[in-house]
């Protein structure tokens, strides 16, 4: 079997230190009701690509005394056939990944979307009964404030890096929140033109994720005490005038 000399061995642990392996896309609908659908899309091709710039320069260097093989093949778990495998129960190496608190991947259904790449869907979420959504309800308005926040170990793990560095190694964490009604502000990322949702790149929000990131939407019921007072008393002014005219 072919080996890479230690100092190409050396480089390539760099490589795996500052490759950006994983790609995460989470997408949160929050309806009316307080429920909704919360999904994952895990893209792991930062691994294959690394894969397989290992193996060029294994391909290119040959062996050497004293040196590491190198598998030239894809791991069994990255491949699609296997991916929910992987995601649901952590692989082979028993490191599970962590989606928020209350979402387990073995909860989830799982959809292979090619090798290293899959999708996880919670659906019909309570989010009020996971504590991540609050609704008030006011004057024939609801306001819906919803909050997310990395759970302590999670923060540990971001801060250990600054947000340029994570860019720098490719990584991409993306959340895209579609709020019922019309969104009225957020805490972090960019509100969609039609207030309907937010996209926050969570890398450059870096520094919110232990405070938590909170949206608010509010939507309307319908009338208001005010309005419906409003409209009693013009009702009256109309049928007052009618009974003077009649006299």
């Amino acid at each position: 079997m072919k080996k890479i000399p230690l100092a190409l061995v050396a480089l390539i642990s760099l490589m795996l230190i500052f490759s950006g392996c994983i790609k995460i896309n989470w997408n949160i609908k929050v309806n009316s009701d307080g429920k909704g659908d919360y999904a994952a899309t895990i893209d792991m091709g930062g691994i294959g690509k690394m894969a397989a710039g290992m193996q060029n320069a294994f391909d290119q260097n040959g062996s050497g005394s004293g040196g590491t093989s190198i598998p030239p093949e894809m791991p069994d778990e990255y491949k699609k056939e296997n991916m929910c495998a992987t995601l649901q129960s952590g692989g082979d190496s028993g490191n599970s990944m962590s989606f928020g608190e209350g979402f387990d991947p073995k909860d989830a259904e799982c959809t292979a979307l090619d090798d290293y790449k899959a999708r996880l869907d919670w659906k019909n979420v309570d989010f009020v009964e996971k504590n991540l959504l609050k609704i008030d309800e006011k004057d024939g308005k609801k306001t819906f404030t919803f909050s997310v926040k990395g759970s302590q170990q999670e923060q540990q793990q971001v801060n250990a890096e600054s947000a340029q560095q994570l860019k720098a190694t490719g990584m991409e964490l993306n959340m895209n929140i579609e709020m019922p009604g019309k969104i009225a502000s957020t805490t972090a990322g960019k509100i969609s033109p039609d207030k309907k949702s937010v996209s926050i790149d969570l890398i450059d929000e870096i520094g919110k994720i232990s405070s938590g990131i909170t949206v608010v939407s509010e939507e309307e019921t319908g009338m208001s005490l005010l309005t419906i007072g409003l409209m009693a008393l013009v009702i009256l002014l109309v049928l007052g005038l009618i009974f003077v005219r009649k006299k």
